[in-house]
């Protein structure tokens, strides 16, 4: 794949000397060739307008015109396959003549002149049979069949006479696993089901064991009530209205007494709402050695079945596919029969460490107030979020909203104001190095190998003396002595709205300057080495920069600066729009690829590399 690659190396004192390898010629800086981008696969863009209502209902004799075959009428699993055969004799009622599309809605809806649909397939012809991977949400789903231009008032052609059931709404589904750093030989997973009973006698659990024994002797236990988030909690907008469906509820377990870099098998669910497929984790690394992880914000979701829905990003799919490659190949240990990590010593290249870990810095889901798009997402990154740690920063699209709690009062989460991201991801933080439990504080620390993380959130306020700055500055002067005494190498922290920007808006300068005046300075004081942000669908690379302009780094503070990474190009529509001319501290700018970041970290130097989706 097409790479851009930069090294960080440190001497003994840790002061960093930057190596560009590829991409970039000098520190007068170089932005990406004006060049057509592949996307995989080609992507058409669904006008918003297409579910636009309300719709016009049909009368029962229209609704007989067209002829439905659905089966099997009960599903066994969630993913498995649902056919669907259309046809109809009434020649007017051709696709040919206008849009025409075939609407999956879950659950049923009361009222389908006003319903939006979870999914739309294109209607090319009739008879038309449709093969649906269709994902166990919890409720039954129901049919319709819609046609208009996308400014004309849209129809509902017919209403399918049957509907379609799961064998079992309880299924447990979306494992998510996460890093805890009170304990950093062991791992929390949480997963979902439609709900619990408190008379259940047999708790929800997590049975595991070393690979490839599959004895699943070791046993963690979901000793806490389930959790959810509620209608009533939405902050208004979608998400309190025609985007609301009920999430069901959420499990954690804590798997303990890992050893470092094995191979394990795992299952997880009770006796009541069944057990899961059986899935595999790889431990996370011990403390001090060395380890590689991916990084990308602004992922989002695309569909693989061709079918359209409220919102998808164009790239999602394409990253999808490689990210899986690199967790899941052979190559990689969550997929060997070998027990062991290839954990290379500092001195050697790092190409042959595996990937043991994902940093996901904002704009997540892209649901916007559409429930149904969070159980999209975590279905598609479940072969990856079950299989290593998928740790999270919260962005724009999961937290914004007027009257919130968040530092900027747009409308760009449609509603959810964070809830159900801080839900959904509350074992990322709640399990953390952070001394505060309280899941409304999106921002946290943990370890991993030879770094520490700190995750900070863009999106509350963090300006001085407020509590996350408190946070930062506690967190950071903690840290700092512990790179002093050699027990961390390196300290990286990542956030979603950039602190350095190569773009033409204002309200990206203004959150990069609110960044720079109020976090820049802990990071110069305490040496944060690398910063990584998303929110621009781009990617770019700072010099070691410090006050927006470079600096020349020295073994004293006012001399120190940190090198930022904007890695947000993962999926979400590419940003077109630069400053007219590249920005003094800019290394490289590319905005015409979809990708996303990998990074390899050693003691005395961090490899990372921007991975494109383009396969030219």
């Amino acid at each position: 794949k097409e790479k851009k690659t930069f090294r960080l190396v440190a001497s003994t004192v840790i002061v960093l000397v930057l190596i560009v390898l590829i991409g970039v010629s000098s520190v007068d800086g170089h932005r990406g060739k004006n060049k057509h981008s592949k996307h995989f696969p080609p992507y058409e863009m669904t006008p918003l307008e297409l579910i636009q209502t309300p719709f016009i209902l049909p009368t029962p004799t229209e609704s007989n015109q067209i002829t439905w075959n659905i089966s099997p009428l009960i599903i066994k699993k969630s993913s498995d396959t649902l056919t669907i055969t259309l046809n109809t004799s009434n020649s007017t009622l051709s696709p040919k003549d206008q849009p025409t599309y075939l609407c999956l809605y879950s659950p049923q809806p009361q009222n389908y002149s006003n319903a939006v649909p979870i999914k739309l397939f294109p209607v090319l012809h009739y008879p038309q049979t449709f093969s649906i991977s269709l994902l166990n949400l919890r409720a039954p789903y129901s049919f319709s069949i819609i046609s208009g231009n996308w400014n004309s008032p849209q129809k509902i052609l017919s209403i399918a006479p049957q509907t379609v059931s799961f064998l079992n709404y309880l299924e447990p589904l979306q494992p998510h696993l996460s890093l805890n750093s009170k304990s950093p030989y062991s791992l929390t997973l949480t997963w979902n089901t439609k709900n619990y009973s408190i008379d259940q006698k047999s708790l929800p659990r997590v049975q595991y064991s070393l690979s490839p024994l599959k004895h699943f002797n070791h046993i963690a236990y979901d000793k806490n009530p389930p959790f959810t988030y509620t209608q009533s909690q939405m902050c208004g907008g979608t998400a309190k209205n025609q985007g609301w469906r009920d999430p069901g509820v959420f499990h954690t377990a804590i798997l303990t007494d890992l050893i470092p870099g094995k191979i394990y098998d795992y299952y997880f669910g009770d006796e009541i709402s069944g057990f899961s497929d059986v899935f595999h984790f790889t431990a996370p690394a011990e403390v001090g050695m060395d380890t590689a992880v991916i990084i990308y914000g602004d992922l989002g979701q695309h569909t693989s079945d061709g079918s359209q829905e409220v919102d998808i990003q164009p790239g999602a799919l394409g990253t999808l596919h490689y990210l899986k490659r690199d967790i899941l190949s052979p190559n990689n240990n969550n997929n060997k029969n070998s027990n062991e990590i290839s954990l290379l010593p500092s001195n050697k290249f790092f190409s042959d460490l595996r990937f043991t870990g994902i940093l996901h810095i904002g704009d997540i889901a892209y649901a916007r107030g559409y429930s149904c798009l969070w159980d999209e997402f975590m279905h598609d990154i479940s072969p990856i979020s079950s299989s290593v740690p998928y740790m999270t920063a919260i962005g724009n699209h999961e937290m914004d909203w007027p009257n919130s709690t968040s530092l900027y009062q747009g409308y760009d989460s449609g509603g959810e104001c964070g809830i159900p991201y801080g839900t959904r991801f509350s074992s990322n933080f709640l399990n953390s190095s952070s001394q505060n439990n309280n899941p409304k504080n999106y921002y946290y620390s943990f370890d991993f190998g030879r770094v520490h993380y700190l995750i900070i959130s863009t999106e509350h306020n963090s300006s001085v003396g407020s509590p996350q700055y408190n946070f930062i500055l506690s967190d950071l002067r903690f840290n700092f002595e512990r790179k002093i005494k050699n027990e961390i190498d390196w300290i990286i922290v990542t956030g979603h709205r950039p602190m350095y920007v190569d773009s033409d808006w204002s309200g990206d300068q203004q959150g990069a300057q609110y960044l720079r005046s109020t976090v820049e300075p802990l990071f110069r004081q305490y040496r944060v080495d690398l910063a990584f942000w998303g929110h621009h669908h781009s990617y770019q690379l700072s010099c070691i920069a410090f006050g927006g302009k470079c600096v020349a780094q020295g073994n004293e503070n006012e001399d120190w600066g940190t090198v930022n990474v904007i890695v947000g190009a993962a999926g979400e529509w590419l940003t077109p729009k630069l400053e007219k001319s590249i920005p003094e501290w800019a290394l490289f700018v590319e905005n015409k690829e979809y990708g996303y970041g990998r990074m390899r970290i050693g003691k005395q130097e961090i490899e990372f590399e921007f991975v494109t989706d383009n396969e030219g």
